[in-house]
């Protein structure tokens, strides 16, 4: 079962370039990964997606950050994302 401390705060970039806030809950090591995308404002619900591992940056920032940027509706994003481009 896995923990909620053990998820790491993430983007994932889309196709088109669109970036979104995830839960990294899995590497399954084959190339795919398990994510939560949450919903805003209540950070704890979402969809939950298995997606190429490629599009997934790990964010260096604490869980509860993005949840507090979540149940904001975003305000404070930017303080969350690398400077520079994404992948």
């Amino acid at each position: 079962m896995a923990r909620f401390d053990a998820f790491k705060a993430a983007v994932l970039t889309s196709p088109d370039g669109r970036v979104e806030l995830v839960y990294l809950i899995e590497d399954h090591g084959n190339g795919l990964a398990t994510i939560m995308i949450p919903s805003a404002p209540n950070p704890m619900g979402g969809a939950i997606k298995i997606v190429p591992r490629e599009r997934i940056k790990i964010l260096n920032v604490k869980m509860s950050a993005v949840a507090r940027v979540l149940s904001q509706l975003g305000v404070g994003a930017q303080a969350l994302l690398p400077k520079g481009r994404l992948p």
